[in-house]
């Protein structure tokens, strides 16, 4: 049988595109097509690259890694997962014109802790697959 993939479910990528969390695309393809419980297909994955995403932050803005109170920078391009433990990823922003002395601060991956993994050797801490088990649900649980 011939899948077509389209957006969200694509997850055969070129080298150039974003290949974020490709565990929600192959997990809902296992779960709509061949009936496997998305817990399983999630878990299951080995494939630690699967579950990394990664930030970029235009010029003019930076990264940062908030654990507790402590700021640290990112580079500019950065991958990460989301982790049981670890701390905030934010995008610090410059102002816009309408509020020039506020620097605008964005939390990506709101109310979940990442661990940054820019080399995979530092892939240590725990995965928190209850994101990426919400995320392939968003994906399938609407067509069903």
């Amino acid at each position: 049988m011939k899948v077509k993939r389209k957006g969200a479910y694509e997850y055969e990528r070129e080298w150039h595109q974003n290949q974020s969390a490709l565990v929600v695309p192959k997990a809902a393809e296992a779960h709509l097509l061949l009936g496997v419980p998305i817990y399983d297909a999630v878990v299951g994955n080995k494939d630690s690259m699967d579950f990394m995403l990664r930030a970029k932050a235009p010029r003019g803005s930076k990264l940062v890694w908030m654990v507790d109170d402590n700021e640290y920078p990112l580079q500019g391009l950065t991958r990460y997962y989301v982790s049981k433990y670890g701390g905030t990823l934010v995008k610090i922003m410059p102002p816009l014109a309408k509020d020039p002395e506020k620097w605008r601060r964005i939390e990506l991956e709101k109310g979940w802790l990442v661990q940054p993994c820019n080399k995979i050797e530092q892939a240590t801490v725990p995965i928190n697959y209850d994101y990426y088990i919400q995320e392939v649900e968003k994906l399938v649980l609407g067509l069903q």
